[in-house]
């Protein structure tokens, strides 16, 4: 069964991007747009869209030449576990 990523915070994205060394360039009309030395797009996304709509998050991990299981796993080890 395919996992998909989905419920994924505005806080959460943003760091995941700072991470990867992405830099916010400008907020415009309700979307955020970010940069990454080495890509030719820029990632936008709705910043009052929370949580952000799966087809974003794949569109802008495409433009990384990154995956979804590079996300899974930055998630798995950076998200903190909910309690039981």
């Amino acid at each position: 069964m395919t996992r998909t990523l989905s419920n994924i915070s505005l806080k959460d994205f943003r760091a995941f991007l700072e991470y990867i060394g992405c830099e916010k360039t400008s907020i415009k009309g309700g979307h955020e747009k970010w940069k990454k030395k080495g890509t030719v797009r820029s990632l936008v996304f709705q910043t009052h869209k929370d949580p952000i709509p799966r087809h974003v998050v794949y569109s802008n991990l495409k433009t990384l030449g990154l995956n979804r299981e590079d996300f899974e796993l930055w998630l798995s080890c950076n998200k903190p576990k909910k309690q039981e």
